[in-house]
């Protein structure tokens, strides 16, 4: 992976990284499940579907951003000369409006037509 945003904190602790190296690799990976020493320890305090779920991308709140306090900077985006310029049509702009998150389409004509 070239770049990427990491949002969990990472096992640095000098004494967390000794004991690990102790364990044998069958508590660390069991096929293709990894830390299984970690997983089976955290089932004392967390519901399995926390321990067991898929990873999850990041997500960010788009739609709502569109819909809220980006409105008006996205509306005037979208109603830019510059698409004019560009041979971007009505239609096409409200299809990219929608398709982002299904935000409330523009209601007025662009470019003030």
């Amino acid at each position: 992976m070239r770049s990427a945003l990491e949002l969990r904190a990472p096992f640095l602790d000098q004494a967390v990284m000794e004991f690990a190296a102790t364990l044998p690799v069958s508590e660390r990976v069991r096929g293709f499940t990894t830390k299984v020493f970690l997983k089976r320890y955290a089932r004392r305090y967390l519901p399995a579907e926390i321990i067991y779920r898929r990873k999850r991308g990041l997500s960010v709140p788009l739609s709502a951003w569109l819909r809220g306090p980006l409105y008006d900077w996205s509306e005037s985006r979208l109603r830019s000369p510059r698409l004019d310029d560009a041979g971007v049509d009505h239609a096409s702009r409200l299809r990219c409006w929608k398709s982002i998150g299904n935000a409330a389409p523009i209601t007025r004509a662009p470019c003030g037509r």
